[in-house]
């Protein structure tokens, strides 16, 4: 597969603006699922932001 963005872009921190604490890494990422290289939205949020809205904010 030839597209630059594979290989250039990765997850980004989510940092809270208030308290300039990391909440999360958010990003794109390809997955192979049979075979195929498929385009996924991935992201990691700490335990303490779970059900406040981040992780759509991020998606």
């Amino acid at each position: 597969m030839k597209n630059s963005f594979i290989a250039t872009k990765g997850m980004n921190a989510l940092i809270e603006k208030e308290t300039g604490k990391l909440l999360s890494h958010c990003g794109l990422l390809i997955q192979n699922v049979d075979g195929k290289a498929k385009l996924e939205i991935a992201y990691s949020l700490l335990p303490e932001f779970w059900n406040k809205r981040f992780a759509i904010e991020s998606a």
